[in-house]
């Protein structure tokens, strides 16, 4: 393969709308599992001999969609289904619904009415990660493998499942060490050039995506050293952005053009979806062994607010200001999203009594943001340069 080279990957990127390996190839080397919860388990997908396939739709008309569900459910949702009923991606066979809330209940229902011809999965999701929730996933893991096995006559062995789990950790790995570089302001990327690599990673087959991602961090050491004395962007208040999916980077693209500098972004197309990797030891285990690790990892990572540990959401929060010397936090949330609102409140009434600016913001999984959500960036960004 031939040298990647920063700029060059990221033109290709946004050239290709995000899917590189995939446009690629005309047709796939392997069919196309799509997936749209952060809690389902790629490596199984991935075992089972699929390229797992994060469903974000474009901007579409949601007149389609509010024809079966309701026009106050969450516009992820909504958009996912209009993806459906159209069949405007090619990616759309297959799917995989995690039961993470009662929109997605809702998705499922829809989809497996008026999508024809699909494999539609709900697997359900524990709130908790007690050991009855861990020993319940871990049942649910192995009921998809029986599905999987069942309907597409294959088998997922110990080895298969092993090898798989290997793939994800070195993604996961690659996008920490990239994060990390671009949160330290040792390269000279964007937010949301960042951000679009993080996507990218969820929609190009994985093994694929490694080598790109691998090569690409090769180039971006190499000038490691060329910001270290960049005053004017060392002095850039630095700004957490929390909330549920990124459906617009033009918002992190409005932060940096108001002399703002996002250093993290804890939403589930961005930070959350690469946390730590799953510990495999040297041993070797039995499939049932590799279900309570995969079980384990995604139940005990990083919670997003449908899980039920608020307190463990806080303690990560307050770290991850504190580590990235954060000035304020802009809160960026889907209309309708009952779950992230739950906690909104609690969580922004501690950082406010820390002495945190917070702003609160709603998308509408729209094309563009409006002009009032950049004035009230803008001007959140103003009272940070006092902070």
């Amino acid at each position: 393969m031939k040298k990647i080279m920063k700029r060059e990957w990221l033109d290709f990127i946004k050239q290709q709308e995000g899917i590189i390996a995939l446009a690629a190839h005309k047709k796939p080397k392997k069919p196309i599992m799509s997936w749209v919860c952060t809690y389902t388990p790629l490596e199984i997908i991935i075992a089972a001999g699929f390229y797992p396939y994060r469903l974000l739709p474009a901007h579409i008309d949601p007149s389609l969609a509010n024809s079966y569900l309701d026009s106050n459910f969450c516009p992820y949702v909504r958009s996912c289904l209009g993806e459906g009923l159209t069949k405007k991606s090619a990616y759309l066979d297959n799917l995989i619904i995690g039961n993470s809330c009662d929109a997605m209940r809702r998705l499922y229902d829809a989809w497996r009415h008026y999508v024809p011809g699909s494999f539609i999965y709900l697997l359900d999701l524990p709130r908790n990660n007690s050991p009855k929730a861990l020993e319940y996933y871990q049942y649910n893991l192995q009921r998809l493998i029986e599905e999987l096995e069942s309907r597409f006559a294959i088998k997922i062995s110990e080895d298969l499942l092993y090898q798989a789990i290997l793939v994800s950790n070195k993604t996961r790995k690659l996008l920490t060490e990239l994060s990390h570089l671009y949160a330290k302001e040792r390269i000279s990327i964007s937010a949301t050039e960042f951000l679009q690599i993080i996507q990218e990673g969820m929609i190009s087959p994985p093994e694929e995506y490694n080598i790109f991602l691998g090569k690409f961090l090769d180039d971006l050491k190499k000038e490691e050293n060329i910001l270290l004395t960049d005053s004017q962007i060392k002095d850039r208040p630095k700004v957490l952005i929390s909330g549920t999916v990124m459906d617009n980077l033009e918002i992190a693209r409005v932060i940096e053009d108001c002399g703002g500098k996002v250093v993290f972004v804890d939403m589930c197309t961005g930070e959350r979806y690469f946390s730590e990797p799953i510990t495999l030891g040297e041993t070797k285990r039995s499939r049932s062994d590799l279900l309570r690790l995969i079980a384990e990892y995604y139940l005990n990572k990083v919670p997003c607010p449908r899980m039920v540990n608020l307190e463990k959401r806080w303690t990560y929060l307050l770290k991850v200001i504190k580590d990235y010397e954060v000035k304020g936090v802009i809160f960026y949330n889907l209309k309708f999203c009952d779950t992230s609102m739950f906690e909104l409140p609690v969580i922004r009434e501690r950082l406010q009594k820390s002495g945190i600016p917070t702003l609160c913001l709603e998308g509408e999984f729209a094309s563009a943001i409006s002009g009032g959500l950049k004035t009230r960036i803008q001007a959140f960004m103003e009272v940070l340069e006092f902070v």
